[in-house]
């Protein structure tokens, strides 16, 4: 056999190696490496939903929470596939999971990249996405 010209692709870390003991303190912090899916982006958020991102920005990043902190009081579980779902992003699948600010409708849909941050994928500020 020749030699590999290119490196296989690294899927994005699941969420529960995050939450490993060694991973505990790893600070949660937010990321966006491609651009938001169409209807559910910045262009498409009214000052109240911009609001609501910033609420939630200054309730997890702003107090420096842990990735295992934020999961019991922001993750969502309900829902017909619970807190997350494959889908492919750029073409390599991820466990998507959707966070909330603590009000019903306003949600935050990303995966955990290998820097362990959460990648912003869509910005649900009404609940209308349906998986």
């Amino acid at each position: 056999m020749g030699k590999r010209l290119i490196q296989p692709r690294k899927t994005a870390l699941s969420p529960s190696a995050l939450t490993q003991p060694h991973n505990r303190e790893q600070q949660f912090k937010l990321a966006i490496e491609t651009t938001l899916d169409h209807n559910f982006d910045f262009k498409h958020l009214k000052t109240q939903d911009s609001r609501q991102f910033n609420l939630f920005i200054t309730k997890t990043v702003g107090r420096e929470l842990s990735v295992t902190a934020v999961k019991p009081l922001f993750l969502r579980t309900g829902g017909p596939r619970g807190a997350k779902n494959i889908e492919l992003i750029n073409g390599v699948p991820c466990s998507v999971m959707h966070f909330s600010d603590g009000t019903r409708d306003f949600r935050i849909h990303g995966y955990y990249n290998m820097q362990g941050y959460l990648v912003v994928v869509r910005i649900d500020a009404h609940h209308q996405y349906k998986y």
